[in-house]
This record gives structure tokens, C-alpha cells and sequence, in this order.
């Protein structure tokens, strides 16, 4: 693929209209290898140079920023695009051309969705590997083991804590199998989510004090188990911080964990998991919209947080979303965690290819 003038691109892959403009690209990638006309070009940075992807009508012109010089890809070259490599802080996009070696671009991890994006707009599809179904329930079960815990794992968590300034001092205790809380007691098999918040509580514009509450959701009992305390503002604060966050590492380990490996044992079998007001497959979590069913594949999820609450939306189709608050619903925890754990491309492409 050689450098080309302005006149020559045209003829390759149309001029752009005046009153129209195509998907382009702009200064997130550095180019690597693949193309012959710039191999030759003196390399202004460790990572490589800085190019963009500009749109034409018929394919795209890739323009290395410091020297102005371009090349001529047209659509019909290109059969697929993917992100193979995971190092460090950059991935490495590779574009795959018909009886062609593949042109090859890093990029900073967190310009991962523009570039998906941008894929998108112009309809060229993500290679995905042909899978048998026997192949699939294998990676599969490889996440599945991923959130098993380890076999030497045990927690034996004790302690007592005074629930507020005037408040009664109350002991829980966290085993491997067993929660207690201020008289009440429940196996852990019977648990099946955590909820969690922490609430500032302010006088006159300054803070006062802490409202800490983590519940329990049990199969055997309609209401949760509720852990519930306070602390004032600079009275035992970092010692409410620390028993709060041993806490919920205790119970993500014990619960949370269990909650995502329910969901991938479910997708290994082709099953899809409801979860009240949505439900989660191999392709991604399906909900209503005004009576329209509506998929946000895994693969294409954006996160939005404010607060407590995560809005899990398709970064390609708007109003295409489900919110989800940890101190309330069920799957929060669960979901912001699983979708963090498929940022790694790998974990991704065994689950959905």
C-alpha cells in the first residue's frame, strides 16, 4: 500500500462532498505495520506516529499526521477488524484485508470505544471466531473457574462495633458459611445478593456524620439482613471506613462471587439468568423499552455512574440502557463487577467469540 496524492485518493475511494461528511477518525492510533508507503517515514515516537482514518464514499483514507502523507483503503479490501493484543496501558487494533497482511495500529486502552465506534458507523464487523458449541461451553467454563474461589480461601471475620454515638454495640460475624448480625444468624448458602450504600449527612452545608447500611438478601426470608451504622464526622470514622470495607469484601467474596458464577454456569448451558427488571444472556443483558425488546450486547457496553448508580448503555444506540443503583437492586454489584472483568479483551471474546 504506497503513499498516494490527493488526486489519486479521489480516484481510489471518492472525494468527499461539500454537504456530506463520513466517519473519520482523529488522532487515536499510531501506526505499526502494514503498509509499505509509510514504513519508510522517520518515526517521531517510541509507540509509533500518529495517524487518522478520514472517511470517503468508498473507503479510508489514512493519513500519517506529521508528514501529511495518506493512503488509499478501500471498503471492499477490508474483511474484519479486531483487537488482538493487551499490553500495558495500549492495545493493538489490526485491520484484516482480503489476501493482504493486516495493517496494525496501537492505541490508548481508553480510546478502545471510540475506535469500536467508529467501526460501527461504517459497517464493518468485529472478526469473531467460528466456535462449535462444544468450543464455546469450554471458554465459557474457563470464566466460570475464573470467579471460583481459591480452595485455601476461608474467611473468620469477628468483631464488635458500636452502631452510633449513643447507639448499641452490636458483633457480626462472617465465616466461610455463616453471617450473624446483633442476634440474627443465616446460612450463606441462602444468600443471594448484596445491596450497599453510604449516606453524608450534612448541617448547614458542613458534614456531620456517616450513615453506613449493607444488605443481605436471603432466599428464606422476605426482608434482607440489615447491617446498619453510624458514625460522626471525625469520631471513629476511619475505624467505621475499615469495618464497612472488610464487611463487603467478606460478602463479595462469599455472595457476589457465587451471583456472577450462577450467570456464566447459566451461559455455558445457552440459558438466559431473569434478574427482575431484565435479564442476561451469552449476548448481553435484554430489557423493555415502551414495549420494544431491546439487546446492549456485552461487547458494546458503556458505563455512565453518578452516585450509587451505574446506567449500563450501548455505546452505539441511544436511549438503549438499563440503570442499576447498588444501595437497592439486587444485580448491581454483580453487573458493574462482571462488566469490568469483560474489559479484558480475552475474558470477552471467550464469552461471546
Amino acid at each position: 500500500m504506497q503513499v498516494v496524492k490527493r488526486k489519486q485518493i479521489n480516484s481510489k475511494i471518492g472525494k468527499n462532498g461539500v454537504f456530506k461528511s463520513y466517519p473519520s477518525l482523529h488522532e487515536k492510533l499510531r501506526y505499526v505495520e502494514g503498509i509499505s508507503g509509510f514504513d519508510p517515514l522517520p518515526r517521531n515516537h517510541r509507540q509509533g506516529n500518529v495517524i487518522s482514518l478520514i472517511g470517503h464514499p468508498e473507503g479510508i483514507e489514512i493519513r500519517e499526521n506529521a508528514s501529511g502523507s495518506m493512503v488509499a483503503l478501500p471498503y471492499s479490501k477490508i474483511k474484519s477488524w479486531d483487537i488482538l493484543e493487551y499490553k500495558e496501558d495500549r492495545h493493538y487494533l489490526h485491520i484484516h484485508l482480503h489476501h493482504q497482511k493486516d495493517i496494525v495500529f496501537n492505541f490508548l486502552v481508553n480510546a478502545g470505544t471510540d475506535i469500536a465506534k467508529y467501526f460501527n458507523q461504517i459497517k464493518i464487523d468485529r472478526f469473531k471466531e467460528e466456535r462449535s458449541e462444544d468450543l464455546i461451553k469450554e471458554q465459557i467454563g474457563y470464566l466460570v473457574d475464573a470467579w471460583a474461589l481459591p480452595a485455601d480461601y476461608h474467611v473468620n471475620f469477628s468483631q464488635e462495633f458500636k452502631t452510633a454515638a449513643l447507639g448499641k454495640t452490636k458483633r457480626i460475624e462472617i465465616t466461610d458459611n455463616r453471617i450473624s448480625w446483633g442476634g440474627e444468624a443465616f446460612e450463606l448458602h441462602n444468600a443471594t445478593a448484596i445491596t450497599y450504600s453510604k449516606t453524608q449527612n450534612n448541617v448547614n452545608g458542613f458534614k456531620t456524620s456517616m450513615n453506613y447500611e449493607i444488605h443481605v438478601h436471603l432466599t428464606n426470608r422476605k426482608k434482607p439482613l440489615k447491617i446498619v451504622f453510624g458514625k460522626a464526622f471525625g469520631v471513629g470514622e476511619k475505624q467505621a471506613e475499615l469495618f464497612y470495607g472488610n464487611i463487603l469484601d467478606a460478602l463479595f467474596n462469599l455472595v457476589t462471587r457465587k451471583q456472577i458464577q450462577s450467570w456464566l454456569i447459566a451461559f455455558k448451558n445457552n440459558e438466559r439468568v431473569e434478574c427482575q427488571d431484565f435479564s442476561v444472556s451469552r449476548e448481553g443483558i435484554h430489557h423493555v423499552r415502551r414495549g420494544e425488546n431491546k439487546l446492549i450486547k456485552w461487547g458494546e457496553i458503556a458505563i455512565d455512574s453518578f452516585e450509587m448508580t451505574n446506567t449500563f448503555k450501548s455505546a452505539y444506540e441511544k436511549r438503549n440502557a438499563v440503570s442499576l443503583s447498588l444501595n437497592y437492586h439486587p444485580q448491581a454489584w454483580a453487573m458493574i463487577s462482571f462488566c469490568e472483568f469483560l474489559r479484558d479483551g480475552n475474558n470477552l471474546r471467550f464469552l461471546v467469540g
